[in-house]
């Protein structure tokens, strides 16, 4: 897939080169196209996860609508490939660090 090609290579970008918030939301927005054209790609949810999970780590913002903050994003996007794939171990790593990330100790 195309879209999901360009995310990923905006994502590895960002991981080499950039730390840009540019070449994250590029990923995260390619990845999010994947999905919409192919709900059942489980490693587009993993890396848009990821990205979200990185991005809620430099930018602090909220937004003012009330809009999901991108930790809950990771949750979601993580909680979705575990629902996919539950053997998926990345996946219930990387949403173990966003659960802790945004706070919520509940779980143990």
């Amino acid at each position: 897939n195309a879209l999901y090609n360009r995310g990923l290579a905006y994502w590895n970008l960002y991981q080499l080169y950039s730390n840009s918030l540019d070449d994250l939301d590029s990923a995260i927005k390619d990845f999010g196209q994947t999905i919409v054209a192919k709900p059942s790609f489980a490693m587009a949810y993993l890396n848009r996860g990821a990205a979200y999970y990185v991005r809620s780590a430099l930018d602090q913002s909220t937004d003012a609508d009330g809009q999901r903050s991108d930790i809950q994003h990771a949750v979601a996007d993580l909680g979705r490939i575990i629902h996919m794939q539950p053997e998926n171990y990345d996946a219930y790593y990387n949403r173990g660090l966003a659960y802790i990330r945004a706070g919520n100790n509940t779980l143990w």
